[in-house]
């Protein structure tokens, strides 16, 4: 087994979990930014959809998750077509 000194191990360890974390900033989507981008597109192209549903899928649809965007959206009466691009917007960067 190698061992190495307590000053070296530690560099590694901080280096690795700087990279580590820098990737996960890096991948993570802006929910806020995005969701509005569906929610402005719902307000024009199903419009009297109730509010809550829109934010909800949108907010969803924004954090990665498709079937809680569309699904909501395709009970409440929205088209397919229609949720499906709202949900397209919502995860857009």
């Amino acid at each position: 087994m190698i061992s190495m000194r307590p000053a070296p191990r530690l560099a590694a360890v901080c280096t690795g979990a700087a990279l580590v974390f820098t990737s996960l900033a890096l991948i993570a989507p802006a929910a806020h930014a995005n969701a509005s981008h569906c929610i402005s597109y719902l307000a024009t192209a199903a419009p009297g959809t109730d509010t809550n549903v829109v934010n909800y899928a949108c907010f969803a649809g924004a954090s990665g998750d498709t079937e809680n965007c569309v699904e909501p959206l395709i009970d409440e009466g929205v088209p397919t077509i229609v949720a499906l691009e709202a949900c397209v917007r919502a995860a857009r960067p």
